[in-house]
Formats: structure tokens, sequence, C-alpha cells
């Protein structure tokens, strides 16, 4: 056999090249198959990227898949999981207030009895109490929690790594976490060690090695030993409420009577003109744009590749983004626009 020779294996996704043999993703696809929350009528399940139904739509609402466990709703208070097959793996029967998507195998609770919160693992059981005011979901192994009143960080097993004495805090991105004491904000290690000694009047969380921070009145990258690697132009209005993502930083305009939105990039170049009445940051290489009291997407050129013509839209994530038109259809599109639901 010719070593360069495709190898026709579902339709040549498998390539001999020299003693080596290349697996495409496509082909790794192919072993578990994306599955699209479906609606149809009022009622939702699942399809492929087909439009193929693989679980029968008998729900009040389905959530996107999650670490292979998708959230199912019966009726508006009577929910569970299931897997990719639509068995149940956490029974319907298992009711609370408020339960979450899985994210690093927990999922967060919330029992509206008790008016606290805590962590489920993926056989229901509660692995963490509901003690906490507040909870967001584990990011690189540690959860952000707050506690009288305050905000610390505990691992899995539910033990307190990060005293509970901040007034706020996010979750950890790059290995920091950017917290805030009184007037002032820092980066923490995840040993709950300040990485560097400055301190910020405004500051972005680390994301693809860079924050924004503000000090003495003026806008800085800096790296994550804390030294500023630039100053940025501060000819714009937003640049401190969300973080870089896929290279890119959403800003508004520094004109408060008629703002409008673009991107920068790493080096604090503006990536196209001012045009948007609202943008959010790039997800999977598109962002959400607003124009006219309508949302679509636009990619990395700025051009709109998907009309805005939606009432709403959330980021995209594993290639489509939950929608609504026209005050009523509610659902999801792929990236080229294609719809999934029928009315």
């Amino acid at each position: 056999m010719d070593e360069n020779k495709i190898v026709k294996y579902e339709g040549g996704l498998i390539k001999r090249i020299d003693n080596q043999i290349g697996v495409t993703k496509k082909l790794l696809a192919l072993a578990e198959p994306l599955l699209i929350p479906y609606r149809k009528g009022d009622k939702w399940g699942f399809c492929t990227a087909d439009k193929k139904v693989v679980i029968d739509c008998i729900y009040k609402y389905t959530y996107p898949f999650s670490e292979g466990l998708a959230k199912v709703y019966e009726s508006e208070y009577n929910r569970g999981f299931i897997n990719k097959k639509g068995e149940e793996v956490i029974p319907i029967e298992f009711s609370l207030g408020y339960v979450g998507n899985f994210k690093e195998g927990m999922a967060k609770i919330y029992f509206s009895k008790i008016n606290e919160q805590g962590f489920i693992d993926k056989t229901g059981k509660v692995a963490i109490p509901c003690k906490y005011g507040l909870v967001h979901n584990f990011s690189e192994g540690l959860a952000r929690v707050k506690y009288n009143d305050k905000y610390g960080f505990i691992d899995k097993t539910g033990e307190e790594v990060i005293a509970f004495k901040y007034d706020s805090a996010e979750d950890f991105s790059d290995g920091l976490t950017k917290v805030r004491l009184g007037n002032k904000e820092f980066f923490l290690n995840k040993f709950g060690e300040q990485s560097f000694p400055n301190s910020y009047d405004e500051a972005t969380s680390f994301s693809e090695g860079l924050a924004i921070v503000k000090h003495n009145n003026k806008y800085a990258f800096i790296g994550k030993s804390g030294s500023i690697i630039q100053y940025i132009n501060e000819n714009f209005g937003r640049a401190l409420s969300s973080d870089f993502l896929e290279g890119m930083l959403c800003i508004n305009s520094s004109n408060f009577h008629e703002r409008r939105y673009s991107f920068i990039n790493k080096k604090g170049n503006i990536m196209f003109p001012f045009k948007y009445d609202y943008a959010e940051n790039f997800s999977e290489g598109l962002a959400s744009v607003e124009s006219n009291n309508k949302y679509g997407f636009i990619d990395k050129t700025g051009e709109e590749v998907i009309d805005c013509i939606y009432d709403t839209v959330e980021e995209f994530k594993n290639g489509f983004s939950k929608v609504a038109l026209n005050g009523k259809s509610k659902g999801y599109i792929d990236k080229k626009g294609i719809q999934y639901w029928e009315d």
C-alpha cells in the first residue's frame, strides 16, 4: 500500500501519513454524536445535527448536555438528569429550588426552604452540604462561595482552602483569582497567597495570560507576573467589565450619548468601527451584537454572519446558541443560522 494513501474508513477520515495513522476530529465526534435540544410545539427532546430526533420530545424543557448529562424538566418544579441514551441518571423526582448544570463533576443546588446552597455529584448525592449563602461552579478545581457575607474558596471535599474574608471574588482562571478587599482589587493563587504585591482600583480576571487593570486613572495590560506589558488607549468606555476571550475584548465608545460597541485585540488596537448598539465577547469564533433592538452574530472581521433578527441570543457553546424569535419561538441555532425547532 502507498504510505500516503487514504484508508477508506468513514469517508476517508482516517489517514496513513508516513508510518503514523491520523484520526481527524470529525471521526472522533462520530463516536459520541452531538445532541441538540429540540422543540416540537411546547415539548422538548434532543436531535442530531441533521434534525433526527433521538430522545423524544416529552419534556417541559431541556438543557444542553454538559459532561455527558442533560438537565430536563418534567414540570416547573420536577427536574432531573438524563444521559445520551435518554435514561434517567438522576431521577426526575429529584426536586429542588434550583439545580445547575454539571461542571467538573459537580452541580450547584439550592434548597428554597432553607435559602442555602451546595453541590451534588453525578449520582445525585449531596456532596457538599447546603450551608452557603451563594455558590458558583467549580473552576480549575475550586469553587468560590459566599459565607457570612464574605467570599472564599472550597475544594471538592468542601474544605475551605481560601478564607472567607473578601468582599468579592471571581472564578479561577489561568491559575489566579481576582478578589476585592475594601477599595482595592488584587490577585491570589490557589494557596490564597497574593500572587504579586500590586493592587488596583479596578481589574479584570486573567484570561489567555492577560488582565486589564486601572491604576492611577490609566488602563494597562499586565502579565501574570504583575508587570505592565503596555498602556491602553483610553478613548473608549467599557474596558473592565469582561475578560479577553479568543484574543478579543468587547469595548464601547466613550460617547455617553450615542454609545456604540466594538472590540480590541491584545495589542490594544480597535478592530473595526463602533457601530453596534450592544455586543458581548467572542465565543467559538462568533460574538453576539445588537442592532435596532434585534440580535445576531458577527465573526472576527466584524462581518455579520447571522442576521440581527432575534429577540434574545446566548453565546455559542458546542456549536449552538439558544435564541428567541418574534416574541414566542424559542430554540437553538447553529453557526449557519439553521433553526432547531418546530412550532
